[in-house]
């Protein structure tokens, strides 16, 4: 039996890249993968990929920057899966992170930023802790080296990745002080120059941040 057999995983925004990556690698390991996509074409093409590969995942339409999306994707998941093991926080909204100077953004673009990248991101997983509270399962949130790292024409990114780390961080150790209160695991911080389909397994601990219990 796979290390990850009868096991329920949400991967957002993996229709592409590295979500779907760790869509692809989660469901070679067993997991019945929820594929997210704004569009359900694209959410089709990558789980009929999987199933044809032998593996088991299903389509969801999906929008991070659309906090409306959230209560609808997770009812489905529970009414056609019965619950929820593994979420994996990777959406990003490019379009909503400009590629300026933060003292030169208007405030609508900061909000649009933060909203859909970090509250968006913080709600989703607020509403699938219940799911995960009775899985005893886990939440994987998509870090990244620019959380600690100047990169030029992307401090909103930065800001919106180390605010991230910072809650996962807290989290990880609000669970450990109160084993009941939360359920989150860490950051992935993927590497400059990794390549969706590539990422796990060149990251040989991956297993140990998302297995389940027992």
């Amino acid at each position: 039996m796979k290390k990850l057999h009868g096991r329920i995983a949400l991967v957002t925004g993996s229709s592409s890249g590295i979500g779907k990556g760790i869509a692809l690698h989660l469901a070679s390991l067993g997991a019945r993968v929820a594929i997210t996509s704004r569009t359900l074409a694209s959410a089709e093409r990558v789980a009929e990929e999987i199933v044809k590969c032998g593996g088991q995942a299903f389509p969801c339409c999906f929008d991070i920057d659309n906090q409306s999306t959230i209560a609808p994707l997770l009812a489905l998941i529970d009414e056609r899966h019965g619950g929820l093991d593994i979420l994996v926080n990777n959406a990003l909204s490019r379009p909503s992170i400009v590629p300026m100077p933060l003292q030169d953004m208007a405030y609508a673009q900061l909000q649009a930023g933060i909203n859909a990248n970090l509250t968006n991101t913080l709600e989703l997983t607020v509403r699938a802790f219940p799911y995960l509270k009775v899985s005893k399962g886990i939440v994987v949130n998509i870090g990244s080296a620019a959380a600690s790292r100047h990169m030029l024409g992307l401090p909103l990114y930065s800001v919106i990745k180390g605010a991230l780390g910072q809650a996962t961080m807290r989290k990880d150790l609000e669970r450990k002080s109160r084993p009941n209160s939360w359920l989150v695991s860490g950051n992935i911080i993927p590497s400059v120059g990794w390549a969706g389909q590539r990422i796990l397994p060149n990251l040989p601990d991956l297993w140990y941040l998302i297995r389940p219990p027992g």
